[in-house]
């Protein structure tokens, strides 16, 4: 089965927001789309691994904030590549609350807040349905899609994204091993101490040459 096909399905870049008592939680994820006008109603697709998985089967409560090609990346390095559970994932990025959850004040396109319906079991992930009770819009940048994500600002997809690639790497090149990011340069060695990953912000130590 040739595999690559799905690659040219098309998706978005979205921060999911929810609280762990009260202290803001999230996400990032790339499979949110609307099932139904009625409702109306959305789906979002939630890796069984991560933390907020878990706080929104608890609460029943997330937001939706809807990324553009201009919200800066450490929306993504913080939500993305961070465990809720030991770090409070908020509390650098520019944000707000509306109905008590956060969302990204930073060039998104609009944040939707959603109380959820149902749950289907899909393997390594669970299908959230969920009714939008509340939405807004930000601004009119166009939506960060996973391609631009991918091709523009070389960002890789983290394991427990439904997406993830398995690259291979030949010759000599320095990974991130955090997020999978290729050093794309010719002196890695050369990078000053302080140089870190651009997807997820991991130190220079921690790269490895394969």
């Amino acid at each position: 089965m040739d595999k690559t096909v799905l690659y040219d399905l098309s998706y978005g870049l979205y921060a999911i927001g929810t609280k762990d008592g009260s202290r803001n939680c999230g996400c990032i994820v790339n499979t949110v789309f609307q099932v139904s006008n009625e409702g109306p109603l959305i789906a979002v697709s939630l890796n069984k691994d991560n933390y907020t998985t878990s706080l929104v089967q608890k609460n029943k409560r997330f937001s939706v904030s809807i990324l553009s090609e201009s919200t800066n990346s450490k929306v993504i390095q913080d939500l993305g590549f961070r465990s809720g559970k030991d770090n409070d994932k908020w509390d650098d990025l520019v944000h707000t609350e509306v109905n008590d959850l956060p969302i990204v004040k930073d060039n998104c396109n609009g944040y939707m807040i959603c109380e959820l319906v149902d749950t289907m079991d899909a393997d390594t992930h669970l299908i959230v349905l969920a009714k939008v009770k509340n939405a807004g819009r930000d601004c009119d940048v166009p939506l960060m899609t996973y391609a631009y994500y991918h091709n523009v600002i070389k960002g890789k997809a983290p394991k427990n994204a439904p997406t993830y690639r398995e690259e291979e790497v030949t010759g000599d090149k320095w990974v991130c091993p955090l997020c999978g990011y290729v050093y794309d340069g010719d002196d890695f060695e050369g990078e000053p101490d302080t140089y870190k990953c651009p997807i997820c912000n991991a130190p220079k130590e921690l790269f490895e040459k394969k």
